[in-house]
C-alpha cells in the first residue's frame, strides 16, 4: 500500500481511535482539573450525661413529736417545737401550751399557766441526727414537767434525676464545589464537565 494513500476503512478506524484516545485524555485531564470534592461534615459531639440526683436527706417531722412524761401534778401541757429550730446555733426556749386536765385526774386542779422548755444546742444536734432527748421545763407554781422530744424522721425525698445531656449538633455537609455541574462527592471541574470519579 502506498504510504500516502489509505482506504476508507483505515481512515474511519484511525479517526475513531484518535477521537477515543483524545476523549480519554480530555476526561482524565478534566478530572485532574476538577476542584477537590466537598469535605464531608464532621459528626456532632455527643451530649454529656446529666448528673445523678442527690440522695434525699432524712428530715425530722415538723413539728417534732413530743410527749409529757406522766407525773403527779394532775395536769399536762404540750410543747410545739418547729423542725426549723434544729438549725439554730444557740439554745432555743419554747413556751408550753396552757395547762390541761389530765384524763385520769378529772377536772383541772390548777390555775392556768405555762412553762418554758429550753433545748440546748447539744440537744438540737442530737435531734437533728435523728435521736430523741428528755428535757425538763421551768419551775412554775412550785412544779415542773418533763417532756420526751424526738426527731420522728420523715421519709427523705429522693434525689431528682440528672437532666439528660443535649444531643451533639450534626456536622455540616461538605460544601459543593464551584463552577460546573456537581459531581458525586464534591464539585465538578472549572470546565463544567462531569465531576471526578
Amino acid at each position: 500500500m502506498d504510504s500516502k494513500s489509505m482506504t476508507r476503512k483505515e481512515f474511519v478506524t484511525l479517526t475513531f481511535t484518535l477521537l477515543g484516545g483524545a476523549a480519554t485524555v480530555a476526561a482524565c485531564s478534566s478530572s485532574n482539573n476538577n476542584s477537590d470534592g466537598g469535605t464531608g461534615g464532621t459528626h456532632g459531639n455527643g451530649g454529656t450525661f446529666g448528673g445523678g440526683g442527690a440522695n434525699g436527706n432524712n428530715s425530722c417531722a415538723d413539728p417534732l413529736p413530743e410527749t409529757q412524761v406522766p407525773d403527779t401534778t394532775g395536769h399536762k401541757h404540750t410543747v410545739t417545737i418547729p423542725a426549723s429550730d434544729l438549725n439554730a446555733t444557740s439554745d432555743q426556749m419554747v413556751t408550753t401550751g396552757p395547762a390541761m386536765a389530765d384524763a385520769d385526774a378529772g377536772a383541772l386542779s390548777v390555775s392556768p399557766h405555762t412553762h418554758i422548755v429550753t433545748l440546748t444546742t447539744a440537744m438540737l444536734a442530737m435531734l437533728k441526727a435523728g435521736g430523741s432527748v428528755q428535757v425538763t421545763s421551768s419551775n412554775v407554781m412550785s412544779h415542773m414537767h418533763t417532756f420526751m422530744v424526738s426527731c420522728g424522721a420523715a421519709t427523705g425525698t429522693g434525689g431528682t434525676h440528672g437532666s439528660a445531656g443535649a444531643n451533639g449538633s450534626a456536622g455540616a455537609n461538605g460544601s459543593a464545589g464551584a463552577n460546573g455541574s456537581a459531581g458525586a462527592n464534591g464539585s465538578a471541574g472549572t470546565s463544567g464537565g462531569a465531576g471526578g470519579h
